[in-house]
């Protein structure tokens, strides 16, 4: 599953390996993007931003059918969805889309969370400033690994680090930490 422009928006495909064949999965007036399978293969979870800068978590089925928004959160702006091992969770980053006493740039603090496909809860992972992103799980589910940046010297210099957490315990280990 990719994302490709289509008259101007981006819009996903699916490329059958073994044909080649290429089916458009989306046509929305929107821009669809980091699609991601579900372990079971049954299903794709994407992010769609519309013209207003709306930005919420969608799933299709794997034929492009059956169109459903996640998050419908007008405060936040949904972005990078995984699911978990199981299919039951899936992990994003999100910027919440309010001032911060601390930061002028409402856009410059995203953090992790998981929104449960059953139930639509939506827990949050991480409590950091700067931009915690691209989250996955790991293979066991036990774990999380993003990209973590860290403010540092001079103003405004960003670091960019890898960090796991551990789900059930919830200690975080930098994986990379280099300057």
């Amino acid at each position: 599953v990719y994302s490709a422009d289509s008259a101007g928006m981006l819009n996903l495909y699916r490329v059958e390996i073994a044909t080649r064949a290429v089916v458009r999965l989306t046509q929305a007036n929107t821009d669809d993007g980091a699609a991601s399978w579900a372990p079971d293969g049954a299903r794709i979870v994407f992010q769609r931003e519309d013209s207003t800068g709306q930005r919420d978590l969608w799933e299709i089925d794997a034929d492009g059918g059956n169109a459903r928004n996640l998050t419908s959160t007008p405060r936040f702006k949904e972005q990078h969805p995984r699911y978990s091992t199981d299919g039951r969770l899936i992990i994003f980053d999100a910027n919440l889309d309010e001032p911060r006493p601390d930061q002028s740039d409402v856009r410059q603090n995203y953090e992790i969370y998981t929104l449960d496909r059953r139930s639509g809860a939506i827990a949050r992972l991480t409590e950091h400033d700067g931009w915690d992103m691209y989250p996955a799980f790991s293979p066991d589910g036990r774990h999380i690994v993003w990209r973590k940046s860290i403010v540092a010297q001079p103003p405004n210099f960003r670091n960019a680090e890898i960090f796991t957490r551990d789900l059930q315990t919830g200690q975080e280990r930098n994986l990379s930490n280099h300057a």
